[in-house]
């Protein structure tokens, strides 16, 4: 097994423990990518280090894929990686994760099919294929019953106005909580990558949780505006009729655009205070 970790390395105290896992792992590797040679000609190159993990690609000839190493000692690694494994197993077969090759509870790792670098380049198409994904995620998604509405709710979050929260108190009285959904919980774009044959993926699931219905739809909407300032309009609009499509009447779309709103201007409203 080889590897080249320059840019990306820990201390040597953890370097040597890193180093000592992956060579443990490495025949379990090499098998859960199909390295026709076994772990000898296995390569790993870092991609990425998280809060509680470290992702590095795995490559031997024409097979790869990812790995993604969760802390071994730390209890809030742990919880991150039992909810990524749990999303990527009750995703298995949808299409909308990376194929989960392989994983090891006592290793704390997950082993990943390899999709294709980058993302759509068109705003409108990107977001039209994100608004059918975060559809189509939430309807596979384990579900909760929650009820109460969404001026409880927000009026409960961090980061935001409780002055813009209380302006708006009666649309969002009116707006129910229709049960709890397992949510992604991170908006950031970067977490969704083209697969195969035009698939579209998201990755990284470490806080994955039980919130509203409708969370994820909230708050793609408020990444999707960050990322597209200048025609932020056409984006969101694409963006709806693509959950549109997936989202088979289980919630309503027009009282989470409310939602949406609101949120976006009580942060904003935060931020400048």
């Amino acid at each position: 097994m080889t590897g080249d970790d320059r840019g990306n390395r820990p201390p040597d105290g953890q370097d040597n423990g890193l180093r000592a896992r992956l060579q443990a792992a490495a025949d379990s590797l090499a098998t859960a990518i199909g390295a026709p040679d076994g772990a000898g000609q296995l390569a790993l190159e870092p991609v990425k280090t998280g809060r509680t993990a470290r992702t590095f690609r795995l490559a031997a000839g024409t097979a790869t894929g990812f790995l993604k190493l969760f802390d071994l000692q730390d209890a809030a690694a742990g919880l991150a990686f039992r909810r990524e494994r749990d999303v990527c197993l009750w995703n298995r077969g949808s299409g909308q994760v990376a194929r989960l090759l392989a994983y090891s509870d006592s290793g704390r790792y997950l082993v990943l099919e390899a999709g294709a670098a980058g993302q759509p380049e068109n705003p409108e198409f990107f977001a039209r294929a994100l608004g059918k994904w975060t559809a189509s995620f939430e309807a596979r998604a384990p579900k909760a019953p929650g009820t109460g509405d969404w001026y409880s709710y927000l009026g409960n979050c961090r980061g935001v106005s409780s002055d813009v929260v209380e302006a708006a108190r009666g649309r969002l009285e009116a707006i129910p909580l229709c049960g709890r959904a397992i949510s992604r919980g991170d908006p950031a774009l970067h977490n969704y990558i083209s697969g195969p044959d035009g698939a579209f993926w998201g990755c990284d699931f470490e806080d994955a949780r039980l919130r509203p219905r409708g969370w994820d739809f909230v708050m793609a909407q408020q990444a999707l505006i960050q990322r597209w300032p200048d025609c932020f309009t056409t984006v969101l609009a694409a963006f709806c009729d693509g959950y549109a499509l997936e989202n088979r009447a289980l919630t309503d779309l027009r009282e989470l655009e409310t939602v949406a709103r609101v949120l976006f201007c009580a942060q904003a409203a935060a931020r400048a205070a």
